[in-house]
């Protein structure tokens, strides 16, 4: 989830900047541009995927966790 939010910000970052350098594009330059950012949307990752990632990535630092000598007896220490 946190890739994602990354992702957001960064987009909300050039936002910016990119609209106000539309202003001052010929045709043939926002063609490109259009063209350009149809590119990267094509290539952007849906939310969907990031779910899975992140459940991934969860389930992979949980069977670290579990497999490391003695997790059972630092989670009892944690409790007391």
């Amino acid at each position: 989830m946190i890739p994602d939010l990354v992702g957001i910000a960064c987009q909300a970052i050039a936002r910016r900047p990119a609209w106000v350098a539309v202003d001052h594009l010929s045709a043939t330059e926002a063609r490109s541009a259009a063209l350009l950012m149809n590119a990267l949307l094509a290539r952007q990752v849906t939310l969907r995927e990031v779910w899975a990632e992140e459940k991934w990535f969860q389930l992979a630092a949980e069977v670290e966790q579990l497999s490391a000598k003695g997790w059972a007896t630092d989670q009892v220490r944690l409790m007391w």
